[in-house]
């Protein structure tokens, strides 16, 4: 009884609801569950491949400018270079990346949608004719299907977020510790970041309490 309602319906209601469309989604096509996972763990790698890329980038043009002016033919052999063909390189698959992100979004939710509409004409019809007298339960149904294309991939999209944004941070932070003497940015970032995700996480559940209601 001392736990807050909100923490019992995160510990609870949430996780259970989770599991329930990550069996529904699989049960759709394990496929998307892959692609999904894969675009996750890539979006949370690339902004520090793409850093590492730029740092290169902008190292080696500091020492061809403190060589001075170079022929057509040193910029072509330089590392610069190849530096500038790893960032056009990147920056090409990214946007691939996302391209096939937004298409898997579209196409996912159109076969959830069919998935969710089959499994409802399905309980139809073991139902006799009183059951949709309920108001209560012929909402339920009403809610299941209009919802259904877009509630559950949302819900799984928006948590892979979550993963590719802990994983970046976290890359990040390792790189940070990395350097000498920069230990202590580590510290500052983290209580920089702890006030902003306390606001959010307020505001995002009176959002969430005012669309239940």
């Amino acid at each position: 009884g001392d736990v807050p309602r909100y923490l019992r319906e995160l510990l609870g209601g949430f996780f259970f609801r989770f599991a329930y469309i990550v069996k529904l989604v699989w049960r759709t096509g394990k496929w998307i569950l892959f692609l999904l996972s894969f675009v996750a763990l890539f979006r949370g790698v690339t902004p520090v491949i793409g850093a590492l890329i730029s740092k290169n980038v902008l190292n080696e043009l500091q020492t061809v400018v403190s060589k001075g002016a170079l022929t057509q033919s040193e910029i072509w052999q330089s590392p610069i270079f190849a530096m500038l063909i790893f960032l056009f390189v990147y920056r090409i698959i990214s946007q691939v990346i996302n391209d096939i992100s937004r298409a898997l979004n579209r196409i996912a939710g159109e076969k959830v949608v069919r998935q969710v509409k089959v499994q409802i004409m399905e309980k139809s019809k073991e139902l006799d004719v009183a059951s949709f007298d309920d108001s209560a339960f012929y909402e339920r149904m009403e809610n299941a299907s209009r919802e259904a294309g877009m509630r559950p991939l949302q819900i799984l999209t928006e948590t892979f977020g979550i993963v590719s944004t802990v994983i970046e941070f976290v890359s990040y932070l390792l790189i940070l510790l990395a350097l000498p003497g920069m230990w202590w940015a580590t510290l500052v970032i983290m209580a920089v970041s702890v006030p902003s995700a306390v606001i959010n996480f307020i505001y995002r559940r009176k959002n969430f309490q005012y669309m239940r209601r």
